[in-house]
């Protein structure tokens, strides 16, 4: 893996990666919490992401296809 440049102010990069994380927290803790609240038709679920988070959400259309039913990605960025 090559090595990012330093940043202008010389300051650390953020932290990045966690994808497979992120979306075990939203299969096992979020949509078991929400739908304890209230009423959630599990055969209509939506993920929906713009840049960065639209390219969880192909990460997750692919890799977790019965997660949801319905998928958006905008401007999906790498």
């Amino acid at each position: 893996m090559s090595k990012l440049p330093r940043r202008p102010d010389g300051s650390d990069w953020p932290l990045h990666g966690g994808a497979e994380e992120f979306i075990e927290f939203i299969e096992s803790e979020l949509k078991p919490l929400i739908q304890s609240e209230f009423f959630v038709d599990r055969s209509h679920q939506t993920l929906i992401g713009h840049s960065l988070g639209g390219l969880l959400v192909l990460d997750v259309l692919f890799s977790r296809t019965s997660a949801f039913q319905t998928y958006i990605a905008g401007s999906p960025s790498t």
